[in-house]
């Protein structure tokens, strides 16, 4: 899908749902996969208040400068994550482990897809990107939450939501509430299915995920893309 395509349809509903055979590929064919094994190395949130050992997760942040067709982008200093509209974290600052792989082109490939749907929306040019590597694990009869909070809204302009990968699981519904209280419900299940948000505009949340019939455990890994105007 064109970029100006999920930006209209953004302007329209507050959110796109992008089937991933209509995403945009990466270059090369093998990269995808390289990129999606990268989950594999991914830390334990030790930040979840439940206690819950159903999360892990890299964070990391880039600086984002569009010019025409050329995009910039400049990894930021770590720091630690704060997410004050989110009633389960308002007021505590959680510290994750950092993204490793900010340089890779996967991951700038899909950063500029979605700073590009941004721009069409808010032309601010100057962009800053939190990035975050989540896997939710649900193992034997426990649940995995992908949405501890329930709907909710992130506090951002913009979010994107990439699917990588998802193995024996069964859940995992997603569901956009929209302005005018109609609730979309949908999975996402292929490489590179995706969800932009107006944050705003929407509420949403992911259904928790179980381990499929007979499988021990079963994974649901995203990439989370948190847009807002550079600040310095």
């Amino acid at each position: 899908m064109a970029t100006s395509d999920a930006a209209e349809q953004i302007r329209l509903r507050g959110f796109v749902h992008i089937d991933g055979e209509k995403f945009p590929r990466p270059l090369r064919p093998d990269a995808l996969r390289r990129f999606a094994a990268t989950w594999e190395s991914l830390a334990p949130d030790t930040a979840l208040l439940d206690g819950g050992r159903y999360r892990l997760r890299r964070y990391g942040r880039l600086r984002a400068i569009l010019n025409g067709r050329t995009a910039q982008f400049t990894a930021l200093e770590h720091t630690a994550f704060r997410q004050d509209t989110n009633p389960l974290y308002r007021g505590r600052s959680r510290l994750f482990e950092p993204i490793q792989v900010l340089d890779d082109p996967v991951l700038r490939h899909l950063v500029e897809y979605d700073v590009r749907v941004a721009e069409s929306l808010r032309p601010i040019g100057d962009w800053e990107v939190g990035l975050h590597q989540v896997r939710i694990v649900a193992r034997g009869g426990d649940a995995g939450l992908p949405t501890p909070e329930g709907r909710h809204r992130d506090g951002h302009l913009f979010v994107g939501m990439h699917m990588l990968a998802r193995r024996d699981c069964i859940g995992g519904e997603s569901i956009v509430e929209l302005a005018d209280g109609t609730v979309e419900r949908f999975t996402l299940e292929q490489p590179l299915d995706s969800v932009i948000v107006e944050d705003a505009a929407v509420w949403h949340e992911v259904t928790p995920i179980r381990a499929a019939p007979g499988a021990a455990e079963g994974i649901r890994d995203m990439l989370l893309v948190d847009l807002n105007p550079y600040g310095g």
